[in-house]
């Protein structure tokens, strides 16, 4: 989280800037206001401060249609934004595996032995990693 100094009352303030902050979303929807919206032809003649005013909040850029065409933001936000994709993935993983070894362990599925799944990738796989791996070499 980033914090930067506004101005307020005539004195500076700081205030956060967690990604949540930046880029809002409600019910699925992402929150912005009129004044992150460009039109393409402002942005082209103005993309100095539309790159400027995006580090703080994205900028929405208008198409001819009056329809959100392109987005801009500031590097970090994007790789914030990935970090927290990331994340939600891996979780998501973790979660199935784990339903998955609950359902195994309860008897409701059936767990099937990898050679049967990867048949001979399994054994080049292991051949090429040196050998093959018991589980207790595996977690010890």
């Amino acid at each position: 989280m980033r914090t930067m100094a506004t101005i307020e009352n005539g004195a500076p303030v700081a205030t956060s800037t967690s990604l949540e902050d930046r880029i809002p979303v409600r019910n699925g929807e992402l929150l912005f206001s009129k004044d992150q919206i460009v039109t393409a032809t402002d942005a082209t003649r103005n993309f100095k401060r539309v790159r400027e005013q995006a580090k703080n909040r994205p900028q929405f850029i208008q198409g001819r249609t009056g329809e959100i065409e392109v987005a801009v933001l500031d590097f970090s936000m994007l790789q914030d934004l990935m970090a927290q994709i990331e994340e939600l993935r891996m979780e998501r993983f973790y979660d199935e595996c784990a339903q998955r070894l609950e359902d195994v362990d309860a008897g409701r599925d059936q767990a099937v032995p990898i050679e049967d799944v990867l048949g001979r990738d399994w054994e080049q796989t292991l051949t090429m990693a040196g050998g093959a791996l018991t589980d207790e070499d595996l977690f010890e």
